[in-house]
């Protein structure tokens, strides 16, 4: 089963212009489809799917122990950390929570239903945004209480998100009113949204972006780069946020122009 964060994270190895090699692994003790995937160190890593199957290795993705997962049970969608690989959230419709790493997993009390799509991280370690189903949400104690930002019908139906700090942030989707689609900008914390791009899939922002670019997921052919952004550094790499003036790339033209951007 392909994991769609699989095509990020060969976008990244590609734009080191090193030679990738990619060896297939051994069958996960799985069937279920999997769905994300996430390091905290070079060593730990975790990937989640349907019917609530979470996957771990504790020596770089050699081997995979089933954590969880059954015949039934909620699809978990994506998997995040911060900067300092302790705080983690389980994105779905019964999110989870960990403070240490992914050593264990709760339930996240009183967050507001339908929120937990997608989770991002804001100005610091306990800062951290989430949003779905038209609303966005923030919560400044490291997932303990939260406030919705911004809801239906203005603000859009969050499919990816990427926030460079409190304040300023990408995410991707459509908004029912104005009925439009696309890359959103908000540099409010998420009460307001503008769309600063259009010709974008649903799936919207890539979170793993790479240098001065930020690469974003896009309709068949095509990869959309911002050329305009900010970087910081972000788990021991440069992380960029664009903000205006996507190209788009034909598919046959990414290898390369990614190369360049590397040197």
């Amino acid at each position: 089963h392909l994991l769609p964060a699989v095509a990020a994270a060969a976008v990244c190895c590609v734009a080191s212009a090193q030679p990738v090699t990619w060896i297939r692994q051994a069958a996960a003790p799985t069937s279920a489809h999997l769905k994300d995937v996430a390091f905290v160190t070079p060593d730990r890593g975790f990937i989640v799917g349907a019917n609530s199957t979470m996957l771990r290795t504790d020596d770089g993705g050699q081997s995979w122990v089933l954590v969880s997962g059954g015949p039934t049970g909620e699809s978990y969608s994506g998997i995040t950390f911060n900067e300092n690989g302790l705080l983690g959230f389980i994105s779905g419709n019964q999110p989870l929570r960990t403070e240490d790493g992914g050593l264990t997993w709760n339930p996240i009390p009183g967050m507001p239903i339908g929120l937990a799509g997608t989770f991002d991280f804001g100005a610091s370690a306990s800062s951290v945004f989430a949003g779905t189903n038209g609303a966005v949400g923030f919560s400044p104690d490291a997932g303990l209480s939260w406030e919705i930002r911004s809801g239906y019908p203005h603000c859009p139906l969050v499919t990816s998100m990427d926030f460079l700090d409190d304040t300023l942030g990408l995410v991707g989707g459509r908004r029912l009113q104005p009925h439009d689609e696309g890359i959103y900008r908000t540099a409010d914390g998420g009460v307001t949204w503008t769309r600063v791009y259009e010709q974008i899939a649903r799936r919207g922002v890539a979170r793993r972006c790479l240098r001065d670019r930020c690469v974003g997921r896009a309709l068949r052919d095509k990869v959309h780069r911002s050329a305009d952004r900010t970087v910081r550094r972000h788990a021991g790499q440069q992380r960029a946020r664009a903000a205006e003036n996507l190209d788009a790339l034909d598919a046959e033209q990414v290898d390369r122009v990614l190369r360049v951007d590397a040197v």
